[in-house]
């Protein structure tokens, strides 16, 4: 089996057996091995290129991973015994880079969570509070993009689209309402883009949005 897990101007990452390969133009191609996981279990959901060069992954069932360069090996940080992490999930759907350096999480279970690749631990986590509406709306973020003006915004698996205020530290909702065409056309959102004049792309079950930051509308297509 064979999944490409990331595309950029000059070269491609590619999961095929029990390797994870980078196709690069300009010289042989670098592969890691991925030792701890057998080959019918990986799946990549995601794959982060800093500027720093440190590459991550966010896989199916076994956490966070980071790529070590000398060593072509896949340092993963998970649910285990032996790694007092707290905040763990070990599904990660979506990796978000901050502006501070540190990463911004999307997990199947567990919420958002906040990873810091200096100390290599989880330091915060945000999970629904039914106590408190300005909490995540679900603990599903399958999706996650940080806009321009640094808010985060967090597509769920079940409770349509959230923006975060990291300097508050408040949830925005916007679900889906049969009785409202100015809602998100589905709840669950698998992708979120932002254009060059800083319109929200949704992507969902039920087709594609076009979301007004400044309006707060939402134009559906399809």
């Amino acid at each position: 089996r064979t999944q490409v897990v990331g595309i950029n101007e000059d070269h491609i990452w590619i999961l095929q057996g029990r390797y994870l390969t980078c196709l690069d133009q300009s010289r042989d191609p670098r592969r890691w091995r991925i030792d701890s996981l057998s080959e019918k279990s990986l799946w990549i959901n995601d794959l982060l290129e800093m500027s720093n060069g440190e590459v991550w992954i966010g896989t199916h069932g076994y956490g966070l991973g980071k790529l070590e360069r000398t060593s072509e090996r896949i340092l993963y940080y998970k649910k285990s015994p032996k790694q007092n992490n707290p905040y763990v999930e070990n599904i990660v759907f979506k990796i978000c880079p901050d502006p501070s350096g540190l990463l911004w999480v999307g997990t199947w279970t567990e919420g958002l969570c906040l990873f810091d690749p200096k100390i290599g631990k989880y330091i915060r986590q945000y999970k629904h509070d039914p106590s408190d509406t300005s909490s995540i709306a679900g603990n599903g973020a399958v999706t996650l993009h940080m806009d321009k003006r640094g808010v985060l915004w967090i597509g769920t698996n079940q409770f349509g689209l959230d923006s975060f205020d990291p300097r508050t530290e408040k949830f925005s909702h916007w679900r889906h309402s049969e009785t409202d065409t100015n809602s998100p056309a589905g709840n669950w959102i698998g992708t979120i883009h932002e254009d060059i004049v800083g319109n929200i792309w949704l992507g969902s079950e039920q087709g594609l949005d076009k979301f007004g930051k400044t309006t707060g509308t939402v134009k559906r297509f399809g």
